[in-house]
C-alpha cells in the first residue's frame, strides 16, 4: 500500500465513523429502492476500487442527488447515503489529485537530475549540441527561406554574405580564438540547459507546495463532539481548497511562495468560518467535485505536464540520430565483414551459451548468494570476512582461551596438533561445545564451582564470545545503514531547511517530505517483516504530522533511522 492509499484509507475510516455517529438505529429500517441504489453507488466509490476521473463523474451522476440538506424531506437513511456517496467521491477525487502530483514529482526529479548531469560535463554538453544539430540546421534553413520569400534579403545580397562568412572562416586564427569559437556554443547550450532546469525546478517546487498543502490541510476532521455535525462542511472546504489551488496554479507563473501564501490565507478563513456549516447539501458538494474533475484538474495537469514535457530530455530520435545514421551508411560494410567472418561468427554463437552461463553464475547467482550470506552472517560473505579482519585480535584471543581451557581440563589423553587445530576451527565458526559442557557441569554445584572449579573461567570465555559476536553484528549493521544514508540524508536536509524558516514545516518542504517518505515507505514494505512494518507505519504517520513541529519530526526521523534502517 502506497502512502497516498494509506493516507486516503485512514481518512475514509475516519469519515465512516463520523457518519455512523450521526445515524440512529431506527434509520436502518427505512430501506427504500433509492436507498439500495445509493448503497450500490457508494460501494462503487469505495477506496478498494481503481477509478478514473470519468468513473467518479459517472458514478456521482448516476446517484441523482437531491437538493435536500440534512433536514430535507427525504428519509434520514437516504440523506445519510447521499452524504456517503459524495464523501466517497470527494475522497477519490482527492486521491486522484495526490497520485497525479506525486507521479509528476517523480518524473520532474528525474529530468532535473538528467539536465544537471549534462550541464556539469563539457563532454555531455557537447554531445547535446551534436544531438540538436539537425534541429538547429532545420530551424536556420526555415528562417533563411522565410526571409528570401518575404523579399527582405535579395539573392545577390545573400550570396555576398555567404562569401564573406566563408572567407572569414577560412582565414587562419590563433588558438585562443579557435578555443572561444568552440567553447562559445557550449556555453550557449549550457545556458539553455540551465533555463530548462530552472523551469523544471519551478514546477517541482510548486507541485511540492500544493502536495504539502493538500496532505496537511485537507480532509482533517475535528475530534470533539461537534465533529459529527461539521464534517460535511469540512469536506466542502477541502474540495474548495483543492479547486482553488489547481485553478489558480494553471498559470505557470505561480511560484511555491504564492501557493504557500494562498494556503495560509485559506487556513485563516477556515478558522474564522468553521462554525457556519448551514446550507450545505450533497448536491453542492457534488458540483464542486465536477468542477475539479472536469475543469480544474485536467487544465492544471495539461499545463504542468506540457511544461515538463517541453523542458524534458530530447526524444530518443534526437538523442540517437547520429549512431543511426552511422549504422545506416555503414550497413554494407558491416554485412561484408559478417560474410567474410561467418565461420568465426558461427563459433562465437556456439560459445555464447557457455559465456552466458558463466555470466549468469558469476554476476547474478554468486552475488545473490553473497547478499543472502551477508544477511544470515554466512562465514563466506564479504561483510563477515571484513568484520573478522577488523576483529582479528578478539577472535584470536577467544581461540587461545578455549584451547588453553581444553588443554588444562582434558577429557581424555593429551591433545595433539590436529585436535588443537580442529578446536580452533570450531571456535572460529562459533562452536563453544567444550566450554558449554564444562559450564553445565559446574552449574550443578555453583558455589563449589565458583571457588574451586572453572565456573568463573567458563563465564569469562563466554563473555569474550559475546563481545566478538556483538562487534561483528555492529559492523554488519553499520554497512547496511550506509546503503540507506542518501535517502535519510535527503529527508534530514528537508527538515533542516524547514527549521531555518521556523518551527513549523513549510508547505513546499512538507510536499518534498511526502515524496521522499513515499520512497522510504515502499522500500520498507519489501524489507521489513509484516508486524514490524506496521510499527514502521505508525512512526511514519508521526513523521508526516506537520503540526508537531520541525524539531519533533527530526527526532522521529532519528528514531526511524536507528530502529529500522538496518532492516532495509
Amino acid at each position: 500500500m502506497s502512502f497516498v492509499e494509506g493516507h486516503v484509507t485512514a481518512v475514509a475510516s475516519r469519515l465512516d465513523s463520523l457518519q455512523l455517529a450521526g445515524l440512529s438505529p431506527e434509520d436502518e429500517n427505512e430501506v427504500t429502492d433509492r436507498a439500495k441504489s445509493l448503497q450500490l453507488e457508494a460501494a462503487g466509490l469505495s477506496v478498494r476500487n481503481k477509478l478514473t476521473a470519468r468513473n467518479i463523474v459517472d458514478l456521482l451522476a448516476d446517484a441523482n442527488l437531491s437538493h435536500h440538506g440534512i433536514q430535507g424531506s427525504s428519509s434520514a437513511l437516504e440523506q445519510s447515503l447521499e452524504w456517503s456517496v459524495v464523501a466517497k467521491a470527494a475522497l477519490r477525487t482527492y486521491e486522484l489529485v495526490l497520485h497525479s502530483l506525486l507521479a509528476r514529482t517523480v518524473i520532474t526529479n528525474e529530468e532535473i537530475l538528467y539536465w544537471r548531469s549534462v550541464r556539469t560535463s563539457n563532454r555531455y554538453t557537447g554531445l547535446y549540441l551534436v544531438q540538436k544539430a539537425p534541429l538547429l540546421l532545420w530551424s536556420d534553413t526555415i528562417q533563411a527561406v522565410t526571409h528570401v520569400n518575404e523579399g527582405s534579403v535579395g539573392l545577390q545580397s545573400l550570396w555576398q554574405r555567404f562569401y564573406r562568412i566563408a572567407r572569414e572562416v577560412a582565414r587562419p586564427k590563433p588558438f585562443k580564438l579557435m578555443r572561444n569559437t568552440v567553447v562559445g556554443p557550449i556555453n550557449i547550450a549550457r545556458e539553455e540547459i540551465e533555463q530548462k532546469e530552472r523551469k523544471l525546478e519551478h514546477v517541482r517546487q510548486r507541485d511540492a507546495a500544493i502536495l504539502g498543502g493538500l496532505v496537511s490541510d485537507c480532509f482533517t476532521f475535528a475530534s470533539g463532539p461537534e465533529a459529527a455535525a461539521e464534517w460535511g462542511y469540512h469536506i466542502l472546504q477541502s474540495l474548495s481548497t483543492t479547486h482553488t489551488l489547481l485553478n489558480e496554479s494553471k498559470s505557470l507563473e505561480r511560484s511555491s511562495s504564492d501557493i504557500e501564501a494562498m494556503l495560509e490565507n485559506r487556513s485563516r478563513e477556515v478558522y474564522v468560518t468553521s462554525t457556519t456549516s448551514h446550507g450545505i447539501t450533497p448536491l453542492k458538494v457534488s458540483k464542486k467535485i465536477f468542477e475539479i474533475l472536469l475543469d480544474a484538474h485536467p487544465g492544471f495537469s495539461s499545463r504542468s505536464n506540457g511544461s515538463v514535457s517541453k523542458n524534458s530530455r530530447p526524444s530518443v530520435l534526437v538523442r540517437y540520430w547520429l549512431p543511426g545514421v552511422i549504422g545506416l551508411f555503414s550497413s554494407t560494410t558491416i554485412l561484408r565483414i559478417l560474410f567474410n567472418r561467418k565461420e568465426a561468427i558461427v563459433t562465437w554463437i556456439r560459445d555464447f551459451g557457455s559465456v552466458a552461463k558463466d555470466f549468469w553464475f558469476s554476476w547474478v547467482v554468486e552475488p545473490t548468494k553473497k547478499l543472502i550470506g551477508t544477511i544470515r552472517h554466512d562465514k563466506n560473505s564479504q561483510l563477515s570476512v571484513a568484520s573478522k579482519k577488523s576483529l582479528e585480535g578478539d577472535q584470536a584471543s577467544l581461540e587461545r582461551m578455549v584451547v588453553d581451557f581444553v588443554v588444562d581440563n582434558p577429557a581424555g589423553p593429551s591433545l595433539g596438533e590436529s585436535e588443537i587445530a580442529d578446536i580452533k576451527a570450531k571456535v572460529h565458526d562459533g562452536d563453544l561445545t567444550h566450554i558449554l559442557k564444562a559450564y553445565e557441569k559446574e552449574l550443578k554445584s555453583p558455589l563449589y564451582g565458583s571457588v574451586m572449579g572453572n565456573l568463573i573461567r567458563t563465564l569469562l570465555i563466554q563473555i569474550q564470545k559475546t563481545k566478538v559476536d556483538v562487534e561483528v553484528a555492529m559492523g554488519g549493521i553499520d554497512s547496511l545503514l550506509k546503503s540507506q544514508e542518501p535517502l535519510f540524508g535527503n529527508i534530514d536536509r528537508i527538515i533542516f531547511r524547514s527549521k531555518k524558516r521556523g518551527d513549523t514545516m513549510g508547505y513546499e518542504e512538507f510536499g518534498s517530505l511526502v515524496h521522499e517518505s513515499t520512497i522510504l515507505r515502499d522500500m520498507a514494505e519489501h524489507a521489513l517483516p509484516k508486524m514490524k512494518f506496521q510499527e514502521f507505519l505508525d512512526d511514519m504517520d508521526e513523521l508526516m504530522d506537520r503540526r508537531v513541529g520541525v524539531e519533533n519530526q527530526r527526532d522521529v526521523l532519528r528514531r526511524i533511522r536507528w530502529a529500522y534502517a538496518a532492516e532495509f
